[in-house]
Parts: C-alpha cells; sequence; structure tokens
C-alpha cells in the first residue's frame, strides 16, 4: 500500500488530475423545479400565471406584478417532511428527514404618478425559494454483483500508470484499497479482482442538503386595466451538498475480501443571472389568458469533492488510503429555456379556478468549463433527456374573510427512457384569512414520487424502487400598505 500511494502523489504532483466530472445528474439537479412558494401559492398548486398578486407567482410570470392595487410586505417559512421507502431484492427500507423552510421574502411598491393614469407602474423586490434539495435515503440488500466487477472490466488491461493518467478516480477508489490489482510486477498491467463471493450485502445511504433560491427585482404596470405586463431580472443562488456512503460485506470465509467502503462528498455553490417576461390578458372581466417566458439560466458553479474508500480482508488487514480531495471543481451550467401559457376564470368575489402549463425541454441543458472538456457530458444530456410538461390546476374560494383552497400539480418525466422516475404528482390545499391590511395564509402539499436507482453500473445490477412522499407545510404573513 505504501509504494502505491508514493507512486500516486510522484504521478499527481507531475499532472492536472481531475477527480470529480460533472455530469447528467448536476444539469438536472440545478433546473428541474416544482410548484414552491407562498402558502396562498402553494395552496391552489402554483397555478397564479393569469391571477398575479403574489411574489411567488411573479417568479413564474412577472406579469403578476401589475395586478397589485395595494404595497405589500410578504414573510413565509414552513417545514419539510419527507420519507422515502426502498425496495431492494425483496428487502425494504424506510428513511425520513425533516427540515425548517424559509418560503420567501418580498416587497411591491407602486409607482406614484398623476400623468401615468393609464398605465399604473409597479416595481417589486424579491426573494423566493425556488428548490428544495434536502433527501435522504437507504438502500439494503444481497446480490452476487460487485461493484469491484465494474471498475476491474474498465481497468482490465491497463497499467497502473495508464489507469491513473486516463481514470484518476477509478485509481484511486479501486486500486489503492486492492479491489483491483496486478500479478506481474514488471508489466504490472491490471489482472486481477480481488473476488467477495456470490452472497454480498450492498448498502447504499445518499444524503443530501442545499437549495436554489434567487433574488429578483421586477417592474410591470396596468394598462387600463386590460393588460398587465412585467419584466424580471432574477439572480438565482446554487447551494448544494451530498454525502454518499456505499459499503459492500461478505462472510464467506473462503473469499478474500471481508468489506469495502466508499465514502463521497460533494460540495457545489454558484451564482447566476436570468430575465423574465410576461403578460395577462383580460378578455372579459372575469376572464384573464397569460403568457410568460423565461431566458436560460447562466450559472457558474465551483465547489469541491471528496472520496475516502477502504477495504478489510478476512484476515483483519485493512487498507485505508488518506481522503482525497479535488478542490478544484470549476463549471458553467446553461438551464433550458422555459415557456408557460395560463388562463383564469373568477367567479367575481367569492372564488376562481386557475390552471397553468410548463413546457421545459431538459436535454438543451448545457454544461462548460475552462479547465476541462465536458462534450461527452453534454452528449449524454442530449441522449437522457427530454421535453417535460407541468401541468397545474387550482381554485380558490371565499367566505366573508376566510379563503378555502385546493389543487393538482402533475410534472411529467424529464427522462428519454423513463417515464416513470421523474414524474411527480402534487396534491394541494390551503386556507386563509383576509382583512384590508393583513393576510396570514396555510398551506399543505404533498408530493409523490417513485423511481428506480441504480446503486452502481446498470449492467452490473438491479435496480432498487424509491418511493418518495414529500410533505410541506408553509405559513405565509402578509402586511398591505407597509
Amino acid at each position: 500500500m505504501y509504494k502505491k500511494i508514493i507512486i500516486f502523489l510522484i504521478l499527481i504532483s507531475a499532472s492536472t488530475i481531475q477527480l470529480f466530472a460533472q455530469n447528467a445528474t448536476d444539469a438536472l439537479r440545478f433546473s428541474f423545479l416544482l410548484p414552491y412558494g407562498t402558502a396562498r401559492y402553494n395552496g391552489i398548486a402554483g397555478a397564479f400565471g393569469a391571477l398575479g398578486n403574489d411574489i411567488s407567482g411573479i417568479h413564474d410570470n412577472p406579469a403578476g406584478i401589475g395586478v397589485y392595487r395595494m404595497d405589500e410586505t410578504t414573510l413565509s417559512f414552513g417545514f419539510l417532511f419527507s420519507n422515502v421507502n426502498s425496495t431492494f431484492q425483496g428487502v425494504s427500507t424506510p428513511s425520513s428527514y425533516d427540515r425548517l423552510l424559509l418560503g420567501n421574502l418580498g416587497l411591491v411598491r407602486r409607482v406614484e404618478s398623476k400623468k401615468q393614469t393609464k398605465n399604473k407602474q409597479v416595481f417589486g423586490l424579491t426573494f423566493n425559494r425556488l428548490a428544495n434539495l434536502n433527501s435522504e435515503h437507504q438502500i439494503d440488500g444481497v446480490h452476487s454483483s460487485s461493484i469491484g466487477q465494474v471498475w476491474f472490466d474498465r481497468a482490465q488491461g491497463k497499467t497502473d500508470v495508464q489507469l491513473l493518467n486516463s481514470d484518476p478516480y477509478l485509481y484511486y477508489v479501486a486500486f489503492f484499497p486492492y479491489l483491483i490489482d496486478y500479478t506481474d510486477q514488471n508489466t504490472k498491467i491490471i489482472d486481477k479482482l480481488w473476488a467477495y463471493g456470490d452472497n454480498i450485502l450492498h448498502r447504499h445511504r445518499r444524503q443530501t442538503q442545499g437549495t436554489i433560491s434567487e433574488f429578483a427585482f421586477t417592474y410591470g404596470g396596468n394598462y387600463l386595466n386590460k393588460i398587465q405586463w412585467g419584466v424580471q431580472l432574477g439572480v438565482p443562488f446554487i447551494n448544494y451538498q451530498e454525502e454518499v456512503f456505499y459499503t459492500e460485506s461478505n462472510y464467506d470465509i473462503s473469499s478474500i475480501l471481508r468489506s469495502y467502503q466508499l465514502r463521497e462528498f460533494l460540495n457545489l455553490t454558484g451564482s447566476g443571472i436570468n430575465l423574465k417576461a410576461g403578460v395577462i390578458y383580460r378578455i372579459e372581466q372575469n376572464i384573464r389568458v397569460s403568457a410568460a417566458l423565461h431566458t436560460p439560466t447562466l450559472y457558474s458553479i465551483r465547489g469541491n469533492f471528496e472520496v475516502a474508500p477502504s477495504s478489510r480482508t478476512f484476515d483483519n488487514v485493512e487498507h485505508r488510503p488518506n481522503p482525497l480531495v479535488d478542490d478544484n471543481i470549476r463549471f458553467q451550467l446553461t438551464t433550458p429555456l422555459r415557456i408557460q401559457l395560463g388562463g383564469s376564470y373568477i367567479f367575481d368575489n367569492i372564488g376562481l379556478v386557475s390552471a397553468e402549463y410548463h413546457f421545459t425541454d431538459f436535454s438543451t441543458n448545457r454544461l462548460r468549463s475552462s479547465l476541462y472538456s465536458l462534450s461527452e457530458d453534454n452528449r449524454q444530456i442530449k441522449e437522457l433527456y427530454q421535453v417535460s410538461h407541468q401541468f397545474r390546476i387550482g381554485t380558490e374560494w371565499r367566505v366573508e374573510k376566510l379563503s378555502l383552497r385546493g389543487g393538482y400539480s402533475l410534472v411529467t418525466s424529464p427522462f428519454n427512457r423513463d417515464s416513470k422516475s421523474g414524474r411527480y404528482n402534487g396534491i394541494h390545499t390551503g386556507f386563509g384569512f383576509r382583512s384590508n391590511e393583513f393576510q396570514a395564509d396555510v398551506s399543505y402539499t404533498l408530493f409523490l414520487n417513485s423511481q428506480e436507482f441504480f446503486i452502481y453500473d446498470a449492467n452490473y445490477i438491479p435496480a432498487a424502487t424509491l418511493k418518495n412522499n414529500r410533505n410541506i407545510l408553509m405559513l405565509s404573513l402578509i402586511f398591505r400598505g407597509f
């Protein structure tokens, strides 16, 4: 082991080595958004494109700011509880997690002008949580395959130096802890896989934390109470951490290895910029239609990646190299263009029904870097992803100062060959109290998702099934004239 470490340190000091590779998962993670905002917004499934008068709604359609008739200040916070049940090889493993949430904060102010009587103008400064990236799951089960076989097939026939230069990650996680090795000291060509046996206990635990948030400046107006328009400059921020523990354990004493463990830690932060524009048109007093366009968001992302493998033999010899860190992650992400269409019908002052459609082509995500080529990653993005359609419908009914709300949302899968894994169904409900100067809203949202998850290469191991129930409780406080 010591000799391997010396060789690795000498070679790594003489070359530029990238351990962490951006891939299609990163592009999707930071561009896939579910309906998420104020309690009123959540209560009717985010179908606010043709309604306006909500600070989360104006992040979807900036024209909604033209509907405001009073100055407002809004604060939202809540609670997230999620449970994930995994099934792998007949073994069911539950996981759960919870988080306190800051939903959004913002203010909207009218522009007073005696000259602009036909075109009343409004601006807003808002902070909105676009996505909550917190999750956790654990997968347990027995299967005869090993991740070592995947790596051996990739490395077989190469010398140790060739493997280091072509795939430093594989060199470190497989060759260092003796999962793969060579038998000829002269050629040093990798030709040996230290096998476990047939009954291998697999455990995969993954925990993520993070958010996508956006600061925005919105400016819009109301022309003759017929057309509302708006434009928005958005500055989104990414904060993401992911930790994965993967373990293979074996109790067949006739084999060489007893266990193998791999820990990976990823930390990414970034910021971006985008533009949005929208319009709401009142066909009649009670009927509104809307359209909005979001330019691609241009993100600049940086971070670090840490990997720590270890193995143990049945004679209790442990191979545990020091963790290796890649702190030079630098790349840019361009997310897809988004198109939104909506319509609503308002029943005088007693209720409303609203619907909305979102179009996003996730195959147009693009990764770039000045440090390394990402052409292969972009090819995978085109191959793996497709257009995702998002449908939202919601309703609100008022009884004096009280409001009751409900809605349903459907997000179709962004995966080209898997219509199930990326599909989300949302059930939304809520209620609120409103006076002239104050409003309080509460909402409950349940997102349902079932997906196939491969703990490593799908050609070597069957998929686990993950069933995710994501519960969000949100409270919003709105102060008018303040």
